[in-house]
């Protein structure tokens, strides 16, 4: 059972983050921030994955097919709504 100032972080936090998200407006799916770089968003289909699912793989080796690109460095993050 989490504590209440465990309870108190996560409704702070999910505030904080609801009102960051109303100032940052959508992001495209694929978009080129320079010439070496391209930004890929993930596109999980669901809220609920098990674990270790990888739903955006398929888009990243789409997306470097389709720009015949290789990877030379990776920034891997994770976003949650």
């Amino acid at each position: 059972m989490p504590s209440a100032l465990a309870t108190l972080n996560e409704c702070i936090w999910g505030d904080y983050l609801e009102a960051q998200q109303g100032r940052l407006g959508p992001l495209p799916e694929i978009e080129h921030l320079n010439p070496r770089v391209v930004r890929i968003m993930g596109g999980n289909s669901g809220l609920l994955r098990p674990p270790g699912f990888r739903a955006w793989i398929d888009s990243l080796l789409r997306v470097l097919e389709d720009l015949d690109v290789e990877l030379s460095r990776v920034i891997l993050i994770h976003w949650h709504k």
